[in-house]
């Protein structure tokens, strides 16, 4: 960038004075007043004018003002500081020198005021703060409050005053640890994070040096969560409701916790019924839903009440409200009367009408509905017909015997009331009972038919039950013919076999047997059958001879023709048809026609008019001939031969019926005339010299033309060439195809030429060849020479000429040139050209002293060119130099102190070529942080001041301009430091892949913040917003607020989000991403397949309801795999289009996915339903559904809980785990026993469930979720001790049960014994620490603790567990390293000088080496060689190794192995870091150790011997613990529970004395206890029991004389036992 300046500068210098150097340019003389008078505030508009000054060369002026100096800490700049009579503001009393520089392009002079401007103080009133307030008022807990104050007093005379805020708290509530994001905001904000008292002050201090007195403000913080629901009022729909009409209960609920902290609180309903009129039976559809209803059966006051329970437990007072029900709705329904035909005949669809009232209805205007119930009382002997579907309002009945039938209808209402019964009787008659007469329509004996004729099938079909005037019934008849029998290989059928009149198109001769079957609308038929004869006219192929054409020579058209002849046309031996167009063919068949005529044959027989088709082909030709037939399809195809010889040609002629001729053949002989090649000579043009112009011709002859018995036309083509020319010649021929081209040579030697003819039958000459000489006038090119110039310096012209020579001058008559002149080299840095290099004396003004190379090229007329010629010439460097510049470093400064800037200046100029220079400087900043608004107080003074208002790196520069216009350039990089003071750094990331409309494209940025690195809060919020989107665009983005927000648009195109992110100090930092749509997904319509309908019965004496439940099924391709799954979102319309008659019902939620409506007409007559689906796009489609209300299920489901693990029990409504759990036990519990009465014998209506868990009850602390929350299984981890309880609840689509419940207590801790043998004044505790199957745990065995870590082997699961108890009351839980080489791992011990872990793999006896800080694992037992041999190896461990410790013995960190098997040793490795192991052999300390589990080794404080203690089994019933010292062997204590000792962990007391050490450790088996014993050096040591009442005790590890850890199989989980 440094560089790119400094080119930029020294362009415009150069070029400034290049247009100044041509003459003198003298010095602007500048004139400076200040305007206006009188006394000069702060904050008073003060202009100066240098408008006076003048150039004494009549050059324009240009101005640049900057102050010479101005008071300590002033920020007062000029208006425009180009003007010749700016302004600025002064904002500090005291002194301000300005200065201006005047400039003509050339030449620059500074001018000043002949004083500094004085600006005096004026009257001053004191700062105050009126008021501050705060928002939210008041606030809760956890809101951010932002502060606002109301001040005074900073209105001075200074109008640039500038008024800094002081925000301090002068008191917190206890515990606050609330800050302010920047106490110097104007408007600053903290989140409130206790309740209680907050008490802010607000200090302001100016420009001016004032300061008020503080302003305070006391918030008192609100605490969330504690707000109670309160139900204000329950609103019954309808409002005045009557006897069986639906009466849905709604609640007006408010929780201060929402609606004043905005707590997503969850709502529980509990709903009771608590009185109605004496007799009722009415319930309340739901319990628990949040708008139950209920259906009054008997009139009078409904009293329901609402208790309503939040999330956290809080229930509000309980609310009632008194419902008085009309008494309309008790009328039953009267059937007035039944519509049906008189006399209907059997098979009859008989139509049943009734007409019903009810004064419900009639005069309540309740709209009720019927049900109807028709009985077939009595029907005639063998009667089997029955109605439709007795419950529709209108009914049918097919009569299947004749006779009377006596039919009785119920109605009943939607109050369950009945109506009398209604009686009817029908009179059945016999119409109906008669099958069709049928007759196939017989063919005239004159009327045949051959194959392949279309024969119309007819019959005659006469019905009694339509023809007898007393039935006139309305039959219709069905037809069904078809082919019994057929001749041997015909594939004939029917066609439109079921219409009164088939056709048959016979295929093969013979006879054909068809037959009619009729059937009527009763379903009686009648049948016929029907011979057809057909002939075998149509079934002969024709016969071909092809017609000789005549002679024929190469080149001539020969016209082909054929005689044929086809049976099918003609009876007998055929008449010939000629397709010949030769005048011989044609005359001979006017002949034969006329023969036939005058003898007076018999007419044709079959006479089908065959037509033909045509396959002419070449079979044989001459070898050379490429000849191919014209129209080979034609009857009469054209040959033209191309070589002489033998033609044969073959033809075949197929019929209209698809049959082909035998092959006929036939051979044509070419005569020779039209083969002949013509011949050429080429003529001598003469001579010619280059640019000339020679026209070619030359000589022909051929005898297909000069023989008059061949007679071919002499018509010939031309083909012309170049086949050599000399080197550089570039001439090409003018129209080389044509008789005679011309040849323009350009260069003078040989040209080659070459000609080849062809005649009119294609046949070429050979290649006739001749050679042109041409001579070389006008070929040579012009000498050029540039004469010297002389000696100049940098912006002088220099006048370019050049001496000229041609010889072709002379020649050619013509000394018109061209010149090309160019600058070949320059200085680094020139940037000078010629003026004008096409002309013949150009001009250059060299801008940078050094070599220039200039060259010339000169052209001719015609375009020949002189070879270039260069002259150097060497410039002066007098004026050239521009000023040296250099910026002093200022040293270290922070933000907003003021940072003085000064530089060293040199100009070689003035003191080589006595140049008096004027320096101009110009300071910038080339960059500075983001978000920074820092300027320079005045950057054309030589020291100006710069104050930082953000930290981070600022580059300055300065430009020093000289008289002459060069300027010397510098810049500096100062590094601002403070904290707190930088904004965040964002960069969005670009989404990945292609992004198709409607995709969930997943947003990220990565933000980094300066103030991170010193301790500044690292709390952020996060804005993201969409900047842009194509035209028609309806771009979402979701969870806006995180750093992932989702995007989603419905158009292609570029959308740009932004992402704005706030740091805890209130700076921001933005960054904006384009997101390119390119895809086409998100166009399709939803694709509406079927409405699935579910109906329920609900029974609430006397009335019965009927439910219609609704369900659109539907699929949209966007969702689909192919369209990235787009999850679309789609809204719903429902509308009832038809109904049955008297129905009034509505759909209820007609936008809902899942709505329904009460059905008041069940029974065969239909609702048509329509649902019209939309997605996110806007696009829709629209399906009907006819649904047919039957009456079925009204049970409410019952919700079972079943434990599954980590214990069985249930299934029931209440379940208590059998046993306490451990926290971090995973609990998995089932609802899939819970049942619906609906889904049993009867009614089968098997509705899905949805299933609702939730917590009932946490213990205090506990963050625990429930997982599946939703599904038939949930689960949760207990993450605290104390009582949990959940419920379910289970939903069948109509009805929710009541709450199942489940219980359980996590602190599985409680049942161990704590410790009776603390010190007096003490007490035993036992701590849960972490543990669960949630959390990793698995048969945890092996356990040691460095500092705060505890690291655990888990034998079940293969994992070592690292446990950070570094805060015990939230212990976390990482699995430290799994898999790899760990097989069933058990003891643990740890090595301070490698910082590793060592491992004893009870699977494999593998001994393993973990890195403490990676899980890294080395298999230390890989190894079988020496220690040489294996490098980092070890020398595997002996078989049945079962213990390990390690310890240091001399400064080296060593590993100790004991076994269970012979040889019952010790064996100790020698360990370096980080992985190198040798065997330093093996001890085995006395015969007596034996089988040996567990190991401890140690050097007791102050002693120089290293103990091992082992335990060993002696025999059966006998357990010792062993203690070697290198040269004892003692029993420190036996008769421990045989072979149960699991684990050993020594306390080292820290004294010389071994007895104040404790060696604890746990016992087995089931006696599951720790126990310790005294290191008392001597035999029968003390021991005693620790603790007891374990589940499954594995490892120890002492951190205490009175404190150890302690792991439990059976628990799955890790205690601490202590005493204090």
């Amino acid at each position: 960038m440094k560089n790119l300046s400094i080119l930029r500068l020294l362009a415009l210098s150069g070029a400034v004075l290049g247009a100044a150097c041509s003459s003198r340019i003298d010095t602007p003389t500048v004139v400076v007043e200040l305007l206006g008078s009188g006394p000069i505030n702060p904050g008073d508009v003060v202009q100066v004018d240098a408008g006076k000054s003048e150039d004494p060369n009549g050059l324009p002026l240009t101005f640049a003002w900057a102050f010479a100096s101005v008071p300590a800490g002033s920020h007062a700049t000029f208006n425009e500081a180009t003007l010749a009579a700016p302004s600025f503001v002064p904002d500090l009393v005291g002194a301000y020198d300005v200065a201006v520089t005047a400039s003509n392009g050339v030449r620059s002079a500074i001018g000043k005021l002949e004083n500094p401007i004085s600006v005096v103080a004026c009257a001053e009133t004191a700062l105050h703060v009126d008021e501050v307030a705060a928002t939210p008022d008041p606030p809760m807990t956890g809101d951010r409050v932002q502060f606002t104050a109301t001040i005074s007093g900073h209105e001075t005379c200074v109008e640039g005053n500038h008024v800094d805020y002081h925000w301090t708290f002068t008191a917190l509530p206890s515990g606050s640890r609330a800050e302010l994001n920047d106490p110097a905001l104007t408007n600053p904000s903290f989140v409130a994070d206790v309740p209680g008292a907050y008490v802010a002050a607000l200090v302001l201090s100016d420009s001016l040096g004032r300061e008020s007195a503080p302003g305070e403000i006391t918030i008192v913080v609100d605490p969330c969560g504690d707000g109670t629901p309160v139900v204000a009022a329950i609103l019954p729909l309808p409002e005045e409701p009557m006897t069986g009409e639906l009466v849905e209960l709604h609640a007006d609920v408010t929780d201060a916790d929402v609606d004043k902290c905005g707590l997503a609180q969850q709502l529980f309903y509990a709903w009771e019924l608590v009185e109605a009129p004496v007799g009722s039976t009415a319930t309340l559809s739901s319990a628990i839903a949040e708008s139950p209803w209920f259906v009054p059966d008997l009139p009078g006051a409904y009293l329901p009440r609402l208790v309503v329970t939040d999330s956290t437990g809080r229930a509000s007072a309980a609310f009632s409200a008194a419902i008085e029900v009309g008494t309309c709705g008790s009328a039953a329904p009267v059937v007035l009367a039944v519509d049906a035909p008189e006399d209907p005949g059997v098979g009859a669809i008989v139509q049943l009408a009734a007409t019903v009232a009810d004064d419900d209805n009639d005069v309540c205007d309740l709209g009720q509905g019927f049900d109807y119930a028709w009985t077939i009382v009595s029907a005639p002997a063998g009667a089997m017909a029955a109605l439709n579907d007795p419950t529709l309002s209108s009914p049918t009945l097919v009569p299947d015997v004749m006779g009377p039938w006596a039919i009785e209808l119920v109605v009943t209402d939607d109050t369950g009331r009945t109506s009398e019964p209604f009686a009817l009787t029908l009179d059945v008659t016999n119409c109906g009972t008669h099958a069709p007469a049928v007759a196939i329509d017989a063919f005239d004996a004159d009327e045949t038919f051959d194959v392949g004729d279309a024969i119309v099938l007819q019959a005659t079909v006469g019905d009694d039950d339509v023809d007898d005037p007393a039935c006139d019934l309305p039959q219709t008849f069905s037809y069904a013919w078809t082919i019994l029998s057929q001749p041997a290989g015909s594939m004939a059928v029917l066609n439109n076999a079921s219409a009164l009149d088939p056709t048959l198109i016979p295929d093969v001769e013979g006879s054909y047997t068809v037959a009619l079957v009729v059937a009527d609308s009763t379903g009686l038929w009648g049948a016929d059958t029907l011979v057809v004869a057909v002939g075998d006219c149509g079934t002969h192929a024709p016969s071909v001879v092809i017609d000789d054409p005549g002679a024929f020579d190469v080149g001539q058209p020969v016209v082909l023709g054929a005689t044929i002849t086809d049976e099918d046309n003609f009876a007998g031996e055929g008449e010939s048809e000629s397709e010949s167009e030769s005048e011989s063919e044609s005359e001979s068949e006017s002949e034969s026609e006329s023969e036939s005529e005058s003898e007076g044959e018999a007419a044709p027989a079959c006479n089908l008019a065959q037509t033909f088709s045509y396959a002419w082909a070449i079979v044989g030709q001459p070898p050379a001939s490429t000849a191919t037939l014209n129209n080979a399809a034609s009857a009469n195809p054209t040959l033209v031969p191309d070589v002489s010889g033998t033609y044969s040609l073959r033809l075949i002629v197929t019929d209209s019926t698809g049959r082909a001729s035998a092959p006929a053949f036939f051979d044509i002989v070419v005569g020779a005339c039209g083969e002949h090649s013509p011949s050429a000579t080429i003529d001598d043009p003469g001579a010619f010299d280059v640019w000339g112009e020679v026209v070619l011709t030359a000589d022909i002859s051929d005898d297909d033309v000069d023989d008059l018995a061949c007679g071919f036309p002499a018509l010939f083509t031309y083909d012309w060439s170049i086949v050599a020319q000399p080197s550089g010649s570039t001439a090409s021929l003018n129209n080389p195809v044509s008789e005679n081209p011309t040849l323009p040579p350009d260069v003078p030697g040989t040209y080659a030429l070459r000609l080849i003819v062809t005649d009119a039958q294609g046949h070429a000459s050979a290649p006739t060849f001749f050679d042109l000489e041409v001579g070389d006038c006008g070929t040579r090119a012009p000498e050029a020479t540039i004469a010297d110039p002389g000696a100049f310096d940098v912006f002088e012209p220099i006048a370019l000429t050049a001496v000229v020579n041609d010889d072709d001058d002379a020649c050619t008559g013509d000394t018109s040139r061209g010149y090309a002149w160019s600058l070949f080299a320059q200085p680094v840095g020139s940037m000078a050209s010629l003026n004008d290099p096409s002309l013949e004396s150009p001009t250059l003004v060299a801008d940078v002293a050094g070599a220039y190379t200039v060259r010339l090229v000169v052209t001719d007329a015609l375009g020949l060119m002189s070879a270039p010629d260069a002259r150097d010439l060497v410039i002066g460097d007098c004026g050239t130099h521009a000023p040296g510049v250099t910026i002093v470093n200022p040293g270290s400064y922070d933000v907003f102190e003021n940072v003085p800037l000064t530089a060293t200046v040199t100009d070689a100029d003035a003191a080589t070529c006595d140049v008096g220079q004027v320096l101009t400087y110009e300071w910038s900043i080339v960059s500075q942080p983001s978000g920074s608004a820092a300027e320079l107080n005045s950057p054309i003074v030589t020291n100006p001041t710069l104050m930082p208002d953000v930290v981070g790196s600022y580059t300055l520069a300065l430009a020093v301009t000289d008289s002459r216009g060069l300027i010397g350039y510098d810049t500096i990089d100062l590094a601002i430091g403070a904290c707190d003071t930088a904004s965040p750094v964002v960069n969005v990331a670009t989404p990945a892949g292609t992004i198709d409309i409607g995709d969930e494209v997943a947003l990220s940025a990565t933000v980094t913040d300066a103030d991170d690195a010193c301790g500044a809060s690292t709390a952020r919020t996060y804005a993201w917003t969409i900047v842009s989107a194509p035209a028609g665009a309806a771009p979402a983005l979701y969870n806006a607020a995180t750093t992932t927000p989702t995007f989603v648009t419905n158009e292609t195109g570029v959308h740009t989000v932004r992402l704005t992110v706030t740091d805890a100090s209130g700076l921001v930092g933005t960054d904006t991403e384009t997101i390119n749509v390119t895809g086409t997904c998100s166009v399709n319509a939803p694709d509406v397949t079927d409405i699935e309908t579910r109906v329920n019965t609900f029974v609430a004496t006397p009335e019965t309801l009927y439910w219609a439940d609704l369900t659109p099924i539907f699929t949209d391709a966007d969702n689909t795999a192919g369209c990235g799954s787009l999850g679309q979102t789609f809204a719903y319309a429902w509308e009832i289009l038809e109904q049955p008659l008297g129905s009034v019902v509505t759909i209820d939620n007609l936008e809902s996915p899942n709505p329904g409506f009460f059905a008041d007409t069940p029974g065969a007559l239909a609702y048509l339903v329509r649902v019209t689906v939309t997605d996110s796009t806007g696009r829709s489609d629209t399906y009907n559904e006819s649904i047919t209300v039957t009456a079925c299920g009204s049970a409410t489901a019952l919700a079972l809980i079943e434990m599954l693990t980590p214990y069985a029990a249930g299934p029931s409504d209440v379940v208590t785990s059998p046993s306490p759990v451990p926290p971090g036990t995973a609990i998995l519990l089932s609802g899939a026993s819970s049942n619906d009465a609906d889904d049993g014998a009867g009614c089968s209506r098997n509705d899905p469930f949805t299933y609702a868990w939730r917590f009932s009850l946490l213990p205090p602390g506990s963050q625990a979720e429930l997982t599946g929350a939703d599904t038939v299984e949930a689960s949760f981890i207990p993450d605290a001790p104390g009582d949990y309880q959940v419920e379910l609840r289970v939903d069948d689509g109509f009805h929710t049960s009541l709450a199942a419940v489940f219980n359980v207590n996590a602190n599985a801790s409680l049942s161990i014994g704590t410790p009776a043998v603390c010190p007096a004044g003490q007490t035993g505790t036992v701590t849960y620490i972490a543990g669960g199957t949630g959390l990793g745990f698995d048969q945890p065995a092996g356990i040691v603790a460095v500092g705060s870590m505890i690291y655990v082997t888990n034998e079940g699961n293969d994992t070592i567990l690292q446990i950070d108890n570094s805060i015990p009351s939230d212990p976390s839980v990482t699995i430290l390293s799994t898999g790899a080489y760990l097989n069933a791992p058990r003891h643990i011990t740890y090595d301070s000088v490698t910082n590793s872990l060592y491992v004893l793999n009870s699977g494999d006896d593998f001994v393993i080496r973990v890195n403490r800080s990676t899980g890294a694992q080395v298999n230390y037992s890989a190894c079988t060689g020496a220690c040489a041999a294996c490098g980092a190896g070890l020398t595997r461990v002996s078989a049945l190794a079962e213990d390990l410790d390690a310890y240091v013995e001399g400064g080296v960190p060593r590993l100790g192995v004991v076994s269970r098997f012979a040889p019952f040793r010790i064996d100790l490795y020698t360990l370096t870091n980080p992985a190198g192991s040798c065997s330093i052999g093996s001890q085995n300390f006395g015969a007596g150790l034996g089988q040996s589990y567990t190991i401890e080794i140690h050097r007791p404080t102050g002693s120089a011997v290293t103990d091992y203690m082992a335990q060993s089994l002696e025999g059966a019933g006998t357990l010792n613990l062993r203690h070697f010292d290198g040269a004892n062997d003692t029993y420190m204590t036996n008769q421990f529970e045989a072979s149960f000792l699991e684990d050993f962990s020594l306390h080292d007391a820290g004294t010389a004395a071994q007895a104040d050490d404790w060696l604890y450790f746990t016992v087995g088996g089931g006696f599951e206890y720790i126990g310790r014993v005294a290191n008392c050096g001597a035999n029968n040591c003390t021991r005693q029991v620790f603790a007891t009442a374990f589940a499954e005790l594995g490892g120890v590890h002492a951190q205490g004389i009175n404190d150890v850890l302690a792991t439990d199989k059976g628990d799955n989980a890790v205690y601490r036992i202590f005493c204090q």
